[in-house]
């Protein structure tokens, strides 16, 4: 499961990084296109990086948020690639896409992206629903702490008074 949510984040990320350097060919759009692509494609190397390392670091809180505003964030670009595939549509047509190679490219790019994001969202959820609480996986750690017979056990350490 952890390698499928890490192979679908690195394709949305990758086509991410190709939206971002085909996007730089318009112009007036540059303002927009470079801050909203650098911005997703840091939430996408952060959520890939939590993913990849929740089995070695246990966060309180930095793994459901960063996951959670991953989902949010793509929500959001589900909703504007959507606005760009109708505009590339309704302005374009299919046919007049063809005129200009990267007007193709870029359709076909956001078919691709629309996916890509859809399918990770869904394996992130999933991944939500198969993770245990972050209050199990310490109580199970506090309870393998216990049965150890040191001095650093709080039960053992003679210096303490309750």
């Amino acid at each position: 499961m952890k390698t499928q949510v890490i192979g679908v984040l690195v394709a949305v990320t990758v086509l991410r990084l190709i939206g971002l350097i085909l996007g730089c060919w318009y112009g007036p759009f540059i303002y927009i296109v470079i801050p909203l692509g650098v911005l997703y494609l840091s939430l996408d190397i952060l959520t890939v990086f939590m993913v990849y390392a929740s089995d070695i670091y246990e966060w309180e809180v930095g793994e459901k948020v960063s996951k959670w505003a991953w989902i949010g964030g793509n929500i959001l670009a589900l909703i504007g690639l959507f606005v760009a595939f109708i505009f590339y549509l309704v302005d374009l047509g299919f046919w007049g896409m063809t005129y200009y190679p990267i007007h193709i490219c870029l359709f076909i790019l956001i078919i691709f992206l629309w996916a890509a994001i859809v399918v990770a969202i869904v394996l992130i959820l999933k991944s939500f629903k198969d993770q245990p609480d972050y209050g199990e996986r310490r109580g199970r750690k506090a309870k393998k702490n216990q049965d150890y017979e040191g001095l650093s056990n709080p039960k053992n350490d003679p210096t303490l008074t309750y």
